[in-house]
């Protein structure tokens, strides 16, 4: 899935290419909770599950007034984002998560 956008930069940065077999020693890390997925029976083993990853927030934080006011105004807003996946049809995306 990455080989090609790998072997674009690889080939800017004047190194050569790497083929299939290659990538497959890359280790993956799958930054969520398998309790909202559990991981597929066919992963490879260089696909590690790590959970998610969250930072706690300095004691001191105080949020900028016009987010701190955004949300006072209202039910808490819900994040629904799928990181840096690629998805190629946007539009249909969107409209699945406003149907939701």
């Amino acid at each position: 899935m990455l080989g090609p956008t790998i072997n674009c930069l690889r080939h800017e940065l004047g190194l050569p290419r790497q083929g299939g077999s290659d990538f497959d020693a890359i280790p993956q890390l799958s930054m969520y909770s398998e309790i909202l997925s559990p991981r597929p029976s066919d992963w490879p083993k260089f696909v590690h599950i790590t959970g998610s990853w969250i930072l706690d927030a300095p004691e001191d934080y105080q949020p900028p007034e016009d987010l701190a006011r955004f949300l006072e105004a209202g039910e808490p807003p819900v994040y629904m984002g799928f990181g840096s996946m690629p998805i190629r049809d946007r539009g249909a995306v969107l409209t699945a998560f406003a149907q939701a």
